[in-house]
């Protein structure tokens, strides 16, 4: 493992994906911070713009964009009350308190903080689990990834907090999969006499329609954004804030990890979650929502923790672990990959890319 990560690091330190990677990052850095631009729109703008890359730049690109622009949601929900992305919503709650108290610049120094180290956090498991899950799922037969199927439908399902619900929207997703020819019989299926859709519903329209336009409906309803216009001074490393959120950091990482690489939950909901589980925690829970500094430690920490964790049920079983994950499986496909336990043993010079660029 740490010669392929060192080999991995090589390919990421060339000129041109060096280039790749650092344009991704500013293109997620921007994108992130600008509210009604999220994620999973960037990588669906740009998924078609890696048709004619070289797999490991093309899923460098992705990866890059998705986990900078996790990152940077955290500016306007602190300065402005509007998240840039969705996995920054919780850190809204107690970032713009601190920003109308004039700590504008403690806040933005906590949720970069946070989010290194949750990040940081995020990536060393997926580095190290990855390989790992691959090889367990290697020992999978029929009644195994059945339960996995069945595991990951029931995740989803119970997402919206109807599980009634949910399930309906499970099985109209799975009747939308299943429209075109069966790939073991070569029967025609929903097709209705269509030659249209014989070759099933196509992956970007659906993901466009799903994720990007609908994303954009939500923003374009929000609330008024509230600016802040005074100067400050962002502070990192504030002793005595390090001190006061330490623990917090820890077990929103750890906690925001594991809910990460369950499929289909996402950064979201590890967010939302590592924030009640801090008030939970706290003594004095009257705090937050007022300019906690833990209440924008926790869901940062635990997001950008989450947003890597995603990345390991992708490349070890070949099922998504949020929606981003989701059209980045899509756009393996479309490079004619197939992620899953024979793809580590496979391709391990663009997984580990990946890692390494991760890491950086």
């Amino acid at each position: 493992m740490i010669e392929d990560l060192i080999g991995g690091f090589g390919v990421v330190l060339q000129p041109v994906n060096l280039l790749i990677l650092a344009s991704a990052v500013l293109i997620g850095f921007v994108g992130g911070a600008l509210p009604g631009i999220s994620g999973v729109i960037l990588v669906v703008i740009l998924l078609p713009v890696t048709y004619t890359m070289e797999p490991t730049g093309a899923f460098m690109l992705l990866t890059a964009i998705y986990a900078s622009s996790v990152f940077s949601g955290l500016i306007t929900a602190i300065l402005y009350r509007a998240p840039g992305t969705p996995e920054a919503v919780m850190t809204a709650l107690d970032g713009y308190p601190m920003t109308q108290k004039g700590e504008a610049g403690k806040a933005l120094g906590v949720g970069i903080l946070s989010s290194a180290v949750g990040g940081m956090v995020g990536t060393v498991v997926l580095i190290v689990a990855t390989p790992l899950l691959a090889d367990i799922a290697l020992q999978f037969s029929s009644p195994e990834f059945f339960a996995l199927a069945v595991l990951g439908l029931t995740v989803v399902a119970s997402l919206g907090g109807n599980l009634l619900l949910g399930l309906i929207g499970v099985c109209i997703g799975l009747v939308i999969a299943s429209v075109g020819l069966d790939p073991l019989t070569g029967a025609t299926r929903f097709t209705f006499g269509s030659l249209h859709l014989m070759s099933g519903i196509n992956l970007i329209p659906v993901i466009i329609g799903l994720f990007a336009v609908s994303e954009v409906l939500k923003r374009s309803q929000e609330g008024d954004i509230h600016l802040a216009t005074k100067k400050f001074t962002i502070r990192i490393f504030d002793w005595p804030i390090i001190r006061q959120i330490r623990s917090t950091v820890m077990r929103s990482s750890i906690l925001g990890t594991a809910i990460g690489i369950l499929p289909g939950i996402g950064a979201s909901t590890a967010a939302m979650v590592a924030y009640s589980e801090t008030v939970r925690w706290s003594k004095d829970r009257k705090r937050f929502g007022k300019g906690a500094p833990e209440g924008v430690a926790a869901p940062e920490a635990a997001n950008n923790a989450a947003a890597m964790g995603a990345l390991v049920p992708l490349f070890a079983l070949g099922i998504p672990g949020s929606g981003t994950t989701a059209i980045i499986l899509g756009a393996f496909i479309v490079h004619g990959l197939t992620p899953g336990p024979t793809f580590m043993s496979g391709n391990n010079d663009l997984i580990y890319a990946v890692f390494g660029s991760s890491g950086s």
